[in-house]
């Protein structure tokens, strides 16, 4: 897959303008991201939850592709823990989610309790979260506007 605007996602992420959890409608592959990554000279982690419809399965996606250690134990307070150590000092890192929508649809407040802790770090580190793909609404994540 192609990025919709090759460069873009490096532009955006360049500006350090951005930060916390944004819904972005496009469709990327784990390729573009680390392409754009590098771009940037961010690192930039691919979290694909499609098909996962729970909340522990869903977190323990973002604990694989984070590499957190093996006692995380898989609350959204414990997500916001580990990322913030992921995303703290230097580290210039962002993250894409893709897939989320079968996990908004079967359970709604669970899916919005693991954007809020996404988000809440991301503001805290000033590193952006995105939330792609061009179907479905995730309620309560303010929409990038299409460029």
């Amino acid at each position: 897959m192609v990025s919709p605007n090759p460069g873009l996602l490096a532009a955006l992420v360049r500006t350090g303008n951005l930060s916390g959890i944004l819904r972005w409608k496009v469709n990327l592959s784990a390729d573009v991201v680390l392409g754009e990554a590098t771009q940037c000279a961010w690192t930039g982690t691919w979290i694909d939850t499609s098909t996962l419809t729970d909340l522990d399965t869903v977190l323990r996606q973002f604990a694989h592709e984070l590499n957190f250690p093996d006692y995380f134990d898989r609350t959204t307070p414990a997500l916001g823990e580990f990322l913030a150590d992921v995303l703290s000092g230097e580290n210039k890192r962002f993250i894409v989610w893709s897939g989320w929508q079968d996990f908004v649809r079967s359970d709604a407040e669970q899916a919005q309790a693991v954007a809020q802790a996404l988000d809440y770090v991301g503001v805290q580190h000033g590193r952006p979260i995105f939330v792609v793909d061009s179907a479905g609404d995730f309620p309560e994540i303010a929409e990038l506007a299409q460029m």
